[in-house]
């Protein structure tokens, strides 16, 4: 059958591709015939993610040539440890010379082999890394045009040593999770062609306020459309006068993102004088999406807000007065909420009454943590994440049948009760993470939709026999695996359970740990008591020991051998290929 997609030109095939990612291409179409292998191989424009990929097709991808790769994705992440470290055994950075987009998450360059090399990629425009500790030596090229860090709010780094050889002069997007006053000079002094800017500035001491405000006066302001600003937490007494003199000269900006997290004066808060502000000094602004601190908020605050100017341009805002915010909606609206907390009130927005019922509809996290049912007038329907703190669920609360992970944080379900609401009520559940009593090892019960599992407790509520129950009878197509231990002899065990797992973390905290008997966990270790390990092909696995003395450890292992095993798989794939023309 597959003689038929001979008569589809190369360019059909080519349309196609474009909408997935290296490793579905290669996995749908690799093998069908020779008419579509060859255009495989003479394709130039994967785009390749290894974000939490399998090892497997990670392999697949790594066959192709790096001259064919025009955006790529790098993950370290706890689901692919040491993934760098595998790619590089493949490639060299400077072998990528249509690399066009690259993103780099927790990446670990200690040998400097990537970041400082990036100049040599000619056609490079855009660079996005997701920082884990500290700020790698980059070296970018002219060509770049967007460039982006990312980190945790909890992790402070400083940007000088890493970033001091990037070229802002060429840059249309920066985004920078710490920017102190220093940087900011810079970037309005270099980055004569900034579009967009995303910063978080920090105040380092009291004259930095003053340096925000007249940082106009030192250099040309950049020609932007789009900012983000954020204001750190010690920002002191800033007033709505200190931002409206750092606004006023961007008379281009189209979008604006304001966010203040600490107290501020409740002029910050006022409609009124924003609307004038807006309509003299920033004339081309479409939206307007802030989030404000101020410490005295009331429905006169919020009422000015209703005027026509904002409702006119549905820039619709919200008050939470318990937490003395303001803030837009539903651009800042929560996308996890409580149910033992209260949703803002209708009367404490401005929005219209079919808009904010549609705001349940933006909650995708829901957390049940109240002991008591009560009534509520919320329905959500778009749930993908449960918590349960309690012993029940409303029903009439929310569709289950939308919920894709499950986490279950009281010991007052049993594993039978979770098995039956899955089960029963909730179809699409692939990710579980329970808190329970150990299932009935009579029971034949199985879940097989679960593909990450989630035993946070594991370790401590095994004792004796108890920690060598079979798990894997009752989820038996887990893949990804994260589970707490207090011996290093667990781990083997719950790697050779799972025959389909691909990538596991594990841990224990000091207080599991008998001070006396620690031994340190190494990879020779684990391949001298892991089955799975020590058969197959060498380097079947990497894996990452955060802490070989407390047992913090992810592991990302290949699962080819299980894949080319599966015929079933296989011929299924091909079949599919040859109904679409009968």
């Amino acid at each position: 059958m597959s003689c038929y997609l001979n008569q589809f030109p190369i360019e059909i095939f080519h349309i196609i591709f474009e909408y997935l990612w290296a490793h579905d291409i290669l996995y749908s179409f690799r093998n069908i015939n020779d008419y579509i292998d060859n255009i495989l191989s003479n394709y130039q424009y994967y785009v390749v993610n290894f974000k939490s990929i399998r090892r497997s097709h990670f392999d697949l991808v790594c066959q192709l040539r790096a001259d064919q790769i025009i955006s790529l994705i790098l993950s370290d992440n706890v689901d692919t440890p040491k993934q760098s470290r595998l790619f590089q055994s493949n490639f060299s950075i400077e072998q990528f010379t249509r690399l066009r987009s690259l993103k780099c998450i927790e990446v670990d360059d200690e040998d400097d082999v990537i970041f400082p090399h990036l100049f040599t990629l000619p056609q490079l425009r855009s660079v996005e890394i997701h920082l884990k500790f500290k700020v790698p030596l980059i070296i970018a090229p002219p060509s770049l045009r967007r460039f982006t860090i990312e980190t945790s709010p909890k992790i402070q780094l400083n940007l000088d040593l890493g970033i001091t050889l990037v070229q802002f002069g060429h840059l249309r997007e920066l985004t920078l999770p710490i920017c102190p006053c220093s940087y900011l000079q810079r970037i309005f002094y270099e980055a004569s062609q900034l579009t967009a800017l995303k910063i978080s500035f920090i105040f380092l001491n009291p004259n930095d306020l003053t340096t925000l405000v007249n940082i106009h006066q030192y250099s040309k302001s950049p020609p932007l459309t789009s900012l983000s600003l954020s204001l750190t937490e010690n920002c002191g007494t800033i007033k709505r006068i200190h931002i409206e003199q750092f606004l006023a000269p961007f008379k281009y900006l189209k979008n604006l993102e304001l966010i203040i997290p600490s107290p501020t004066e409740s002029q910050l808060a006022d409609g009124r004088q924003w609307e004038s502000f807006i309509t003299e000094s920033l004339p081309s602004l479409g939206t307007f999406h802030f989030n404000f601190y101020v410490l005295t908020i009331n429905l006169r605050t919020l009422n000015q807000f209703r005027r026509p100017f904002w409702i006119d341009r549905r820039w619709y805002v919200a008050c939470d007065f318990n937490q003395s915010l303001i803030f837009s909606v539903p651009h800042f609206a929560p996308t996890s909420r409580r149910h033992s907390l209260k949703p803002v009130p209708f009367h404490q927005t401005t929005l219209p009454i079919e808009l904010y019922n549609a705001l349940d509809n933006r909650v995708t996290q829901l957390i049940l943590d109240s002991e008591r049912k009560k009534s509520c007038s919320h329905y959500y329907r778009n749930i993908e994440k449960l918590k349960i703190y309690g012993h029940y669920i409303q029903k009439n609360l929310l569709d289950l049948s939308k919920v894709t992970s499950f986490v279950v944080n009281s010991p007052e379900w049993s594993f039978q009760r979770i098995v039956k609401s899955i089960e029963q009520s909730m179809p699409n559940v692939n990710h579980l993470s329970l808190i329970c009593t150990y299932p009935n090892t009579d029971s034949f019960t199985k879940l097989e939709q679960i593909r990450t599992l989630v035993l946070p407790h594991y370790g401590e509520l095994s004792d004796g026999d108890q920690c060598f129950i079979d798990w894997s009878c009752h989820f038996p197509r887990v893949e990804r695996l994260t589970a707490s231990v207090t011996s290093k002899k667990q781990i083997p065990f719950l790697i050779d359970q799972f025959k389909y797992l691909i990538s596991g973390y594990f841990f224990a905290l000091p207080s599991d740990i008998d001070m006396k008997k620690r031994i340190k966990l190494t990879p020779s270790w684990l391949i001298k008591h892991t089955q799975r390990l020590r058969g197959g092909k060498t380097n079947n696995f990497t894996c990452d020991i955060y802490d070989p003395c407390f047992l913090a450890l992810s592991i990302w292992i290949d699962d080819k051998e299980k894949f080319d095993d599966n015929k079933t798989l296989v011929k299924n794939r091909k079949w599919s290929w040859g109904r679409c023309f009968t």
